[in-house]
Formats: C-alpha cells, sequence, structure tokens
C-alpha cells in the first residue's frame, strides 16, 4: 500500500467516525427501536427478521413525510400489487431505501477487500443505485405477475360466471358461484371484493369500475366496459357473458400465435452469443489446436 491509498483511508476513516460522532444520538435512539422489532419478529431466519425490523423503523422515521402526490402514487402501485400484507407507502420507500444501503455496503466492502479505497465514493453511489433499481424492478415484477395471474384465470372464471347467469342466477348469485367454485387466486379476491361492495350499496357498476381501476388489465377492463353498456342498455346478461367469454379466447388463441411467432427472434439472441460459440469451440477448436501448436 502506497503513502497516497494509506493517507486515503486514513481520510476516510476520519470521514466515518465523524459521520458516527454526528448520528451517535440518533443511533442510540434507533438501536433500541431495532431490538424491539426484532424481538417482536416471528422469522426463524435472522437475517430476514433484521431486514424486516430496519424496514419497519425506517418507516417509522418516513411516517408523515411523503409528498401528498408521492403518497397517493406509491399506494396505487400497492392496490396493483394487490396489498400484500403490511406494506404501505412508507414501508415501500423504506424497503428501497434499505436495499439500496445494502447494496451500498457490499460495494464498498468489495472495494476496500481489493484496496480500492478511491474508488470507494463512486462505489457508494453506484451501489445505492443499482439497489435503488433492482427494488423498484422487483416490486414491477410483482405487479405483473398478478396481473399475469388475473389474465390467465380469466377465461376460467368467465366461463363459470357465464354457466351461472345462463342457468338462472343472477349477477350476485353468479359471482358468488365464481369465488366459491374459482381456482382462487387475485382474481378471485377482486370478485370477492366485487361482491362486498355490491353488498354494502353499491351498484353493480360501480363495483365493477372499481375492479378495473385497481387491476389495470386491458382485458378486465374491456369485460367490465360491456357489462356496464349492458346493464345500462337492458341486454340479457347470458348472451353477452357468452360473446365475451369466446372473444376472449380467440384473443388468448391469436396471443399464442404471436408470440409462437416472436420465439425465432427471441432466440436469435442466445443462439449468436451463447451456443453457436460453444459449437464452433467444439467443431474447430482441435484444428486451430493442430495448425498453430502441431503443425500441418
Amino acid at each position: 500500500m502506497s503513502l497516497s491509498d494509506l493517507l486515503f483511508l486514513l481520510s476516510i476513516l476520519s470521514v466515518f467516525g465523524l459521520v458516527y460522532l454526528l448520528t451517535k444520538p440518533a443511533l442510540e435512539r434507533v438501536v433500541p427501536k431495532l431490538k424491539e422489532e426484532l424481538n417482536k419478529s416471528e422469522e426463524s431466519n435472522q437475517i430476514d427478521a433484521a431486514r424486516s425490523a430496519v424496514v419497519r423503523v425506517t418507516a417509522r422515521g418516513l411516517a408523515g413525510r411523503l409528498k401528498p402526490a408521492s403518497y397517493e402514487d406509491l399506494q396505487r402501485q400497492i392496490i396493483l400489487a394487490g396489498s400484500p400484507a403490511g406494506m404501505t407507502p412508507e414501508t415501500l420507500v423504506a424497503g428501497r431505501l434499505v436495499t439500496a444501503g445494502a447494496f451500498a455496503a457490499a460495494v464498498c466492502l468489495i472495494l476496500v477487500i481489493g484496496g480500492e479505497f478511491l474508488a470507494l465514493p463512486l462505489g457508494l453511489i453506484g451501489g445505492g443505485l443499482v439497489g435503488w433499481v433492482t427494488a423498484r424492478l422487483w416490486f414491477r415484477s410483482l405487479v405483473k405477475n398478478r396481473q399475469t395471474r388475473i389474465m390467465r384465470n380469466l377465461p376460467y372464471e368467465l366461463d363459470l360466471l357465464t354457466l351461472a347467469v345462463e342457468a338462472g342466477l343472477d349477477f350476485v348469485g353468479g359471482l358468488q358461484k365464481v369465488v366459491e367454485k374459482g381456482r382462487g387466486g387475485p382474481l378471485s379476491d377482486e370478485l370477492q371484493l366485487v361482491l362486498r361492495s355490491i353488498r354494502l350499496g353499491r351498484t353493480r357498476s360501480e363495483a365493477l369500475m372499481e375492479m378495473a381501476e385497481r387491476v389495470q388489465v386491458p382485458a378486465v377492463r374491456s369485460w367490465v366496459r360491456t357489462l356496464v353498456q349492458a346493464d345500462r342498455m337492458g341486454t340479457p346478461l347470458g348472451r353477452v357473458l357468452r360473446l365475451q367469454s369466446e372473444r376472449l379466447r380467440q384473443r388468448r388463441s391469436q396471443d399464442a400465435e404471436r408470440r409462437a411467432n416472436e420465439a425465432p427472434v427471441k432466440m436469435l439472441f442466445p443462439l449468436l452469443f451463447f451456443i453457436f460459440p460453444t459449437v464452433f469451440l467444439i467443431l474447430f477448436g482441435p484444428i486451430v489446436f493442430r495448425l498453430f501448436f502441431v503443425g500441418l
């Protein structure tokens, strides 16, 4: 280690020492809260328990500090994800901050072990950005997976509702049968919320429109829009549901054909960069080795 590296390391340590002295009063307040949250945690994995405790304590510190517009936007995102238990806008932001801090700390630790002290500030910023983006992508995938599950279960649930209505039940009774006999999952949960809203006094159209806004799935929006229009015009519900079911099956068939046509294009990248080089190496590697090291 050169003298300049040693001086830089001492300056970094002094900066961390100064930060510790400045944040010592806050740490003395936070550490007991962390211990309290750890004692409350029911998770068997200590790492998960510690992460959850840090997220909850950070969320407490963020309470009342989020802007109203940001708070409403985060609340809409949580609704799209299905409102997971215990998730609030504060815990969502706290989870992103904790993930960013963990990535930044990991990158800085790797740089210190490698002796790259000059790259610590850049590693701190870069690791934090990567952690923040990773947390956002994870939440986006959570929303996407839920919407995919709703889209997959929609044809089956719609067929059940069509059969129930054509058998003589009204719309509420048909929804009740779908909830009882369906496959379960996020779509069943949303239909149960629709039933609850109708029983609390909302009209069928209002309850269905609220569901469409919660899930943000185009097929569900189209289905709800058709039902609302049929309700206003007095069209027989059974025939409308049958037409919607047939249209949805046709759309799924068209989507399957489109994805099958896109498969060769998507396979082109792994073929060019992963499979073809390996095949060429196996086929021509011995020939090249013989030419350069053994001779003709």
